[in-house]
């Protein structure tokens, strides 16, 4: 019998129409069998780490998934580059249409040359907690037993992030 993982995705988006790009990778993760169980409502924030003409819209997904971690992670990085993402070597940040982040899968704790789950830098992502604790309220990270809440509060990360009407269909 196959089992069902369960999986938390932070989607983000800071090129083009970027309510459409977080559309497309929920529509792109069904078509490859994923069960979308929440959608987060959506939030605008600045870019962090490097200065871009556009904010990003974010959101986070938690779902369910017959794949395991790594085929999880390539198929996020097959949606990214169909929606235009063009990845290079460089470790800076740069804008994109489409970011698609594993935070947590299961409970398990990955640390491989091509995955790291937890994803190493969601504790400092206000972006990234808040819509996490909006569709989880009691989620807790796997390696110090630590809810989001309590990470949130721990953060240090002060950027505005509002929460925006739109709607993600799942």
């Amino acid at each position: 019998m196959e089992i069902k993982n369960t999986f938390y995705l932070s989607i983000g988006s800071n090129l083009g129409d970027r309510l459409s790009n977080l559309q497309f990778a929920i529509n792109s993760l069904k078509a490859i069998d994923c069960e979308i169980l929440a959608a987060s409502s959506v939030y605008e924030s600045e870019p962090l780490g490097f200065s871009a003409d556009q904010t990003f819209f974010n959101a986070a997904l938690k779902g369910h998934t017959f794949a395991n971690e790594e085929e999880l992670m390539t198929s996020l990085l097959n949606i990214e580059k169909i929606a235009g993402r063009e990845r290079n070597n460089s470790k800076e940040y740069a804008s994109r249409p489409l970011d698609l982040d594993i935070i947590f899968f299961n409970e398990s704790v990955v640390e491989t040359d091509f995955l790291e789950i937890p994803h190493p830098r969601y504790r400092e992502r206000k972006f990234v907690l808040l819509p996490l604790i909006e569709i989880q309220k009691e989620l807790c990270d796997p390696t110090d037993l630590k809810p989001l809440s309590e990470i949130l509060v721990s953060s240090g990360d002060t950027s505005e992030i509002k929460r925006l009407e739109s709607i993600l269909i799942y």
